[in-house]
């Protein structure tokens, strides 16, 4: 195991049980903006208040056939949550597996950044995924 791994659980499936991946529900991640300090919180507190409460959030993404798209990823993850951190600037989020899939949770923190007007270097951002959440109705 890599160091910092700790096992909390182990379960056994039945062999006729769906893959872990078909029952993962959703994935809860942490992303720090390394460049940003957290006096900023006043200023982005407000603007985190305002992105939570849109019915439609949207990015642009290219399709398959290379073709820039406007994609709507309001309902693929729960509220953006700023943590209480006094040194880091953290934010947390629930992503939710939408047509077998999840989207990155750095698609969803640049596009809060993005309309708080802010600009965002996406290599400033650690993400990390701290559990996911499996169906446990499959375990009946």
């Amino acid at each position: 195991m890599p160091e910092g791994i700790e096992i909390l659980e182990v379960a056994s499936l039945p062999p006729d049980a769906k893959s872990l991946t078909k029952q993962l529900m959703r994935a809860d991640y942490e992303i720090e903006l390394m460049g940003f300090k957290p006096e900023k919180r006043k200023f982005l507190k407000p603007e985190l208040d305002k992105f939570n409460a849109k019915d439609e959030i949207f990015i642009e993404k290219r399709n398959k056939k290379g073709k820039t798209v406007q994609k709507s990823i309001r309902d693929s993850f729960d509220s953006l949550r700023l943590k209480e951190d006094p040194e880091h600037f953290i934010l947390e989020t629930g992503v939710l597996v939408k047509d077998n899939s999840l989207i990155k949770p750095d698609l969803i923190v640049g596009a809060f950044m993005k309309e708080a007007g802010f600009y965002l270097d996406p290599a400033t951002l650690r993400v990390t995924r701290k559990r996911l959440v499996l169906d446990r109705e499959e375990e009946k």
